[in-house]
């Protein structure tokens, strides 16, 4: 496949790494954007696990109640399942094509001005790693919470005991 010098490409390897042939026909940039967009959508999760362990709001309806996130989200009504559906459903719809527009990732949001000259490949470069290394650790506290009903902090200072 042809990889067209996608930042990134060659981090990990030495060189593309794509055993299964997964990317031969496809386009590099949409497949590039979409592992960004899950990958910044983890490093907010990671985040939010948590913080959700060891902060909750206070309230008198039990919503959100508890340090397991995964067991916390049963207790969301279903309005709010639909608020969040809502919200990716209209994130998606304005930004789910960005990669036939400009750079792979590009959405438009810099705050901080610091793409302003153009995208430092160091910068791109590091928000690669961490995204991928935000997808595999919000899978392990998944797992981790899944496994053992208790939240990531708790189950990891329970080893210290």
């Amino acid at each position: 496949a042809d990889y067209g010098g996608v930042i990134g490409g060659f981090l990990e390897s030495g060189g593309i790494y794509d055993p299964l042939n997964y990317a031969a026909g496809k386009d590099i940039n949409r497949l590039r954007s979409v592992e960004l967009k899950n990958g910044r959508i983890c490093m907010l999760a990671t985040l939010g696990y948590v913080v959700q362990e060891t902060y909750s709001w206070p309230n008198t309806q039990g919503y959100f109640d508890g340090s397991n996130p995964i067991a916390t989200f049963g207790t969301v009504p279903v309005f709010g399942v639909l608020q969040i559906i809502g919200v990716i459903a209209l994130i998606e719809t304005q930004t789910g094509n960005e990669w036939q527009r400009g750079a792979p990732g590009d959405i438009g949001f810099d705050p901080l001005g610091l793409a302003k000259d153009g995208v430092n490949p160091a910068y791109a470069d590091a928000e690669l790693k961490h995204c991928r290394l935000a997808m595999v650790g919000w899978l392990g506290f998944c797992l981790q919470s899944l496994v053992t009903g208790k939240g990531v902090l708790a189950t990891t200072f329970d080893a210290f005991q």
